[in-house]
């Protein structure tokens, strides 16, 4: 078995046509899986950059990380 990652926007009619193709044929084929990955919201995909790129806040307690904000 192959796996296929395919990321697809679905802001045109033809990207929310092959979407509805590839399910129905998941219906039928027990072949075909469809797993959807949750994609995390603006914010959090912002915390994330900054944790990656290592701008990070570091402090001694949860306290004292409360009163730096």
């Amino acid at each position: 078995m192959t796996t296929v990652t395919i990321k697809i926007s679905t802001k045109s009619k033809k990207a929310k046509h092959l979407i509805g193709l590839i399910e129905e044929m998941a219906k039928t084929d027990k072949g075909i899986k469809i797993y959807e990955t949750p994609v995390p919201n603006s914010i959090t995909q912002k915390a994330m950059d900054e944790a990656e790129k290592g701008k990070v806040k570091k402090a001694k307690s949860v306290d004292d990380l409360f009163n730096s904000i």
